[in-house]
């Protein structure tokens, strides 16, 4: 009698990414999918018409709202949980919220940039 064993490829479901709760984020956050719909729903005509040229087209607009999306939504790569601090002890700043952004959009722009001189035509 042969027994059948199941592989243990299955992976364990990522843990989901949780947004920033600053006013901003939270806004942005709702307004994304709004801007991406309508960014479609405007631009249907020419996009059943010649697909191919309203979609090179309506790609940077996409590309920045998308980016705008991971700035001001996602926390960034590093960010951990500030530790609970035991009475009596003191409360270290962290660093302000406009570097946090900032070093963002500079990474941002870095891999935009070198995306499109990687893809570029040669």
């Amino acid at each position: 009698m042969t027994t059948v064993t199941k592989p243990d490829t299955a992976q364990k479901p990522g843990k989901p990414i949780d947004l920033l709760q600053t006013q901003p984020s939270l806004f942005f956050a709702n307004l994304q999918p709004i801007l991406l719909l309508g960014t479609l729903l405007l631009s249907f005509k020419p996009l059943v018409a010649d697909p191919v040229n309203t979609l090179l087209v309506l790609a940077p607009t996409i590309a920045i709202i998308q980016a705008l999306y991971c700035v001001l939504c996602l926390p960034s790569t590093g960010e951990t949980t500030a530790p609970v601090t035991k009475p009596g002890q003191k409360k270290k700043t962290p660093k302000t919220q406009r570097q946090d952004i900032w070093a963002k959009v500079i990474v941002r722009l870095g891999s935009t940039q070198y995306r499109a001189t990687k893809e570029a035509p040669r």
